[in-house]
């Protein structure tokens, strides 16, 4: 960590070209992800998330 105020901003300024040159990317595309459920379990709701629908499980119930 630096303390001294101008190498700070040195080093700020020098950060800020280098994420100017080489901008992040910005992903559109998502992964397909498939589930495959016994009938007798209910509740069970798919998010999107990488979760593998296990987010609401207190919700899951088994007949």
């Amino acid at each position: 960590m630096e303390l001294d105020e101008e190498k700070r901003k040195m080093i700020y300024a020098e950060f800020q070209q280098v994420v100017q040159e080489q901008l992040p990317a910005i992903f559109k595309v998502l992964e397909v992800a498939m589930m495959a459920v016994r009938d007798r379990v209910s509740g069970l709701k798919y998010s999107g998330l990488p979760s593998w629908g296990l987010w609401n499980i207190y919700e899951v119930k088994i007949d």
